[in-house]
């Protein structure tokens, strides 16, 4: 397995390689921090400096480096690829994030154009050997929720997380049949992975615009770790759309998030 770290020299970024040393240690993989530049003059000297940073990885960890130059965020995803990726580690601290881009829209815009799950990680966030104790699992009605199933299924048990499988019952509606087949998808991909999993169906409480604000209350008030999300918007019903897909990549909690993506 091979793990790469979009890093630059904000303090962000040692957060960043903290969480990609404690992936790549639950996996057994390699690591790479990715620096990319906007020109290419701008790669002189870099090199003591992110050794130092990949440092940060501790110990047992390979760290390797790959810099290049060019634009942000039409060149990640190719690097990426290339680089034959399996899971990038994305930082962010919300207003101002890696290369000053990466906040708001621009985090949702970059995980969308990667080829592999991503997780998005916070100035705040904290590293642990619980960081990933518990997975809350928001359902959405994307025909192709399998992909967010079996992904997390995967991340899951390198920490042995249990999964919280989380939907909102629309007080009109109820829970429609897209949404209800991915539940069962989803319980019986996990108990025949041998992930520990529960079922949570919560009322909306109050008026809120998209469902983010309920995911995160829940996560806050049951101190789940981690947040599990499609990075794509489902095309039926926008049940979490790009607004809500920010807001938890952003949470004020600075929980880590797993960004299923294919």
């Amino acid at each position: 397995m091979r793990i790469a770290a979009l890093v630059d020299l904000t303090p962000i970024c040692k957060i960043a390689v903290e969480f990609a040393g404690l992936l790549a240690r639950a996996s057994n993989a390699e690591l790479i921090l990715v620096h990319v530049a906007s020109r290419s003059d701008e790669t002189d000297g870099l090199v003591e400096s992110l050794n130092n940073l990949g440092q940060f990885a501790g110990e047992g960890v390979e760290v390797k480096l790959h810099l290049d130059s060019g634009d942000f965020f039409s060149s990640i995803p190719v690097i990426v690829k290339d680089l034959d990726v399996d899971l990038v580690v994305v930082p962010t601290h919300g207003k101002v994030g890696l290369m000053q881009n990466l906040f708001g829209a621009n985090i949702l815009k970059l995980v969308k154009s990667l080829p592999v799950p991503s997780v998005v990680v916070q100035e705040n966030s904290h590293v642990s050997a619980d960081s990933f104790k518990t997975i809350l699992f928001p359902v959405g009605p994307h025909a192709d929720f399998d992909v967010k199933i079996k992904q997390t299924a995967e991340f899951a048990k390198m920490f042995g997380s249990e999964v919280i499988i989380y939907t909102v019952r629309n007080d009109v509606r109820g829970i429609s049949d897209s949404l209800r087949g991915n539940i069962e998808a989803a319980k019986e991909h996990f108990e025949g992975e041998g992930v520990a999993h529960q079922v949570v169906s919560e009322e909306p409480t109050g008026f809120s615009v998209g469902y983010a604000k309920h995911i995160l209350a829940y996560a806050k008030n049951h101190g789940v770790s981690s947040l599990s999300i499609m990075a794509k918007v489902s095309d039926e019903n926008g049940y979490i759309g790009n607004s809500d897909k920010e807001n938890i990549l952003l949470n004020t909690d600075a929980l880590p998030v797993f960004c299923a993506n294919k």
